[in-house]
């Protein structure tokens, strides 16, 4: 084992801000925790370690968000067509973060994370009646499972659909337009 050099904890104490930072990030807006990490693990290490070091900690959070509120299972039961979708999109988005060109990727990763910053600066808002959530919710979940496999940045736009429509749907029973 190599001994702890001034440059390595360096490095080591940037990593972990980065992360502390991330998790603070995701603990008061409720996303952004690989928004914000991916940037720093990228610096320190290839993108496709920093994306598999970033994916326990995204999925503990992730997971912990889905059991608050108390209405998982009247999400899961209305959208478990999209998080199919979702699913689908990340095994494709694996199988390019594994097949691409480590230049090509940092490029789109690039791309994803001054997208994302973008859109969720400018605040789009978007109106759909409850017939075209399932249509539109199968193909932005499966773009957002195809850059959540490829990068780890799902979250904004899969948060967009699905969460402003579970809360309002679920939380009344009028029935409700879907903003987001």
């Amino acid at each position: 084992m190599d001994p702890l050099t001034a440059d390595t904890f360096a490095l080591y104490a940037v990593g972990f801000s980065g992360l502390l930072l991330a998790g603070f990030v995701k603990g008061v807006i409720g996303m952004g925790l690989p928004l914000v990490a991916l940037p720093v693990l990228a610096y320190m290490m290839p993108v496709p370690e920093a994306i598999t070091v970033l994916s326990l900690p995204v999925v503990l959070s992730n997971l912990v968000q889905a059991f608050q509120g108390g209405h998982f299972l009247g999400v899961l039961k209305r959208f478990w067509p999209v998080m199919l979708s979702l699913v689908l999109g990340v095994l494709l988005g694996v199988q390019l973060l594994v097949s691409l060109d480590p230049q090509l990727l940092y490029l789109l990763l690039g791309i994803a994370i001054t997208g994302m910053a973008l859109l969720t600066l400018s605040s789009p808002r978007f109106t759909l009646k409850p017939s075209q959530e399932r249509p539109v919710g199968l193909g932005v979940c499966f773009g957002a499972g195809v850059l959540g496999g490829v990068s780890n940045l799902p979250g904004p736009r899969l948060r967009s659909i699905s969460w402003p429509c579970a809360s309002k749907r679920l939380s009344s029973s009028a029935p409700s337009r879907s903003s987001f």
